[in-house]
């Protein structure tokens, strides 16, 4: 859960039928896309080099703009914590001509390196990974013949006598 501007929220480990709450240590959950090395590589995918350098300069201003100097995005202070992290994510790429919406701003942590990812992000991910079950794939399965038509065949179950 984002906790918003209320800091005073508690973490709960459980609650009713073994539901499990994990409450964001941060603003909302795009806090922890605050990273200007990684939103610098979402901007630059697939661009050259002359154009990334832009993007980059872009980038790293809006950061000048709206934290302090050598912040460290994984540790917790107030400035990387307590801001709407999404209006500036969304702002930041905007500055680099890279429009984006809230609702796509998931696709910069497919451009995060592992040691960006913050400490909460992490825990959230092993408290998931314990409530799901593992599974063992059948090697029954695995042995299958591949079906080049697909499951109904050929003509993707359109029976000929119906084609005029």
């Amino acid at each position: 859960m984002d906790r918003d501007a209320d800091t005073n929220v508690p973490n709960s480990n459980g609650g009713p039928d073994g539901l499990v709450v994990f409450r964001w240590g941060r603003y909302e959950i795009e806090n922890y896309l605050l990273h200007p090395d990684a939103l610098c590589r979402y901007a630059s995918k697939g661009n050259s080099p002359r154009q990334t350098s832009i993007w980059d300069n872009a980038i790293t201003k809006a950061f000048q703009r709206n934290f302090p100097a050598m912040a460290d995005w994984l540790v917790d202070i107030p400035a990387v914590s307590d801001v709407k992290g999404s209006r500036i994510v969304v702002e930041a790429l905007a500055s680099a001509d890279v429009p984006a919406e809230k609702r796509e701003l998931y696709m910069v942590a497919t451009c995060m390196r592992p040691e960006e990812i913050h400490p909460d992000v992490r825990r959230c991910l092993d408290i998931i990974a314990k409530c799901v079950p593992v599974v063992t794939p059948m090697m029954e399965a695995n042995a299958a013949p591949v079906d080049e038509g697909g499951v109904e065949g050929p003509n993707d179950g359109i029976d000929e006598a119906d084609v005029e």
